[in-house]
């Protein structure tokens, strides 16, 4: 459930005027839509990748890099690099820890029943068909969408069937999409 607070934001920009609403959870403050900048927060521009190859050879050259596969409402996917400058979001928010998105997923009811707390209430789909069985409550309100992810050999992946999130913690493989396990793309927490 949202928690209206006086104080909360409604909403806040990234350095290139892209806005995202705001929703709380328990102490936490979500960006409550995926992130869609090409800049990180003191205006150095991310290297677009699109090219599979490019994002194939990626693991050797470690470039940072974003790339924009599915259309404006899903936001950019960006990489483990982009992610680790630690300057991906608006300034003063932060990719969340995996202790953060624990808290979150416990404030939520837990493993069995954060994911469909979490998801949008609408857009899933499962073999290319929308099924009213497969979309969230979105009770949270932080309104996670499905836009798949791009794996290590530059292939898009499970586009409008799940959603991944990135932590910020090192070495975390943990994460949601519908269910429990898969792993985290990047939003902005904030206490």
């Amino acid at each position: 459930t949202v928690e209206v607070d006086d104080n909360m934001p409604k909403s806040i920009t990234d350095i290139e005027g892209n806005s995202y609403p705001v929703v709380k959870i328990g102490t936490q403050y979500w960006m409550a839509a995926n992130l869609a900048t090409t800049r990180y927060n003191d205006g150095t521009p991310i290297t677009r990748m699109d090219d599979a190859e490019m994002w194939t050879n990626n693991g050797t050259t470690r470039t940072d890099a974003y790339c924009y596969p599915n259309g404006e409402r899903y936001g950019l996917i960006y990489n483990y690099y982009a992610v680790a400058t630690n300057k991906l979001c608006p300034e003063g928010w932060h990719v969340p820890t995996i202790d953060e998105i624990r808290m979150t997923i416990e404030l939520l009811g837990g493993e069995d029943i954060a994911g469909d707390r979490m998801k949008s209430d609408s857009g899933w789909k499962y073999k290319g068909e929308e099924n009213p069985a497969y979309q969230g409550t979105n009770s949270s309100g932080f309104n996670g969408l499905p836009a798949g992810s791009r794996e290590d050999n530059g292939a898009y992946w499970q586009f409008e069937s799940y959603g991944y999130w990135w932590s910020s913690s090192a070495g975390s493989t943990a994460a949601y999409s519908p269910g429990p396990a898969a792993r985290w793309a990047a939003w902005g927490w904030r206490w």
